[in-house]
């Protein structure tokens, strides 16, 4: 049993961190930019 150097749970996880964050800032910025 050789361990990977691809952590693939971590980089998922942190993919999803990215993404949810990005989402929630983009659905928080976006109105700000289509309201003017």
């Amino acid at each position: 049993m050789s361990e990977q150097r691809k952590p693939w749970g971590q980089w998922l996880l942190f993919a999803v961190l990215v993404a949810a964050a990005w989402l929630l800032v983009r659905s928080a910025v976006w109105p700000l930019f289509a309201g003017r």
